[in-house]
């Protein structure tokens, strides 16, 4: 979450007024969303929608084989099981279980059962939901001219002690993080 942040605000780091310019970003997305809420035609998210959609051609491959009660096997074309739990919302890929969000292979099974997956969703991906994330408001921040007069103490910031060298501007990968897919290396 924090590196989509730092990629979002990545050209106004070096400004001295980020929060600003923060907050007019946030501002114009709210209100583009917002906008859009009034649009959206069904009980789910686009994101969902599209990731649905996505999952159901993969789905139309694989095969279901209904267990007992509530239990339900799905097998791929290389012969891989996966096994799932509709009580339970549990999938053995996992997909399903940590975001609510159906894997092909519980779409697979709501294929079988001849049900929508889309009626099992979480209720954070429903139209309701996106619709309150976006029903707040952020409101633009008057010039600092025209802030009201409020008297009091003084707040210094921290003393810090400048580091010595160029301030870096990349994040420091983890010794088992893959290298950037479009960067070279040359061994010296």
């Amino acid at each position: 979450m924090s590196e989509c942040f730092n990629s979002w605000i990545r050209e106004d780091m070096d400004k001295p007024l980020v929060l600003e310019n923060f907050i007019r970003k946030i501002m114009a997305r709210f209100c583009e969303k917002w906008a859009k809420k009034d649009k959206l035609n069904d009980i789910i998210t686009p994101y969902v929608r599209e990731n649905l959609t996505m999952n159901e051609k993969e789905a139309r491959k694989l095969q279901v084989i209904h267990g007992r009660e509530c239990w339900y096997e799905t097998v791929d074309q290389g012969g891989v099981k996966f096994l799932m739990n509709t009580d339970d919302a549990i999938c053995d890929f996992g997909i399903w279980h940590m975001t609510g969000l159906r894997c092909m292979y519980a779409i697979a099974m709501f294929m079988y059962k001849r049900d929508h997956a889309h009626h099992h969703m979480h209720w954070y991906y429903s139209k309701q939901a996106w619709k309150m994330a976006y029903d707040r408001n952020i409101n633009p921040i008057p010039d600092e001219s025209r802030w009201p007069e409020f008297e009091s103490q003084t707040i210094k910031p921290p003393v810090q002690k400048a580091k010595a060298g160029k301030p870096k501007k990349r994040r420091t990968r983890a010794a088992d993080e893959p290298r950037a897919p479009n960067t070279t290396f040359c061994k010296r």
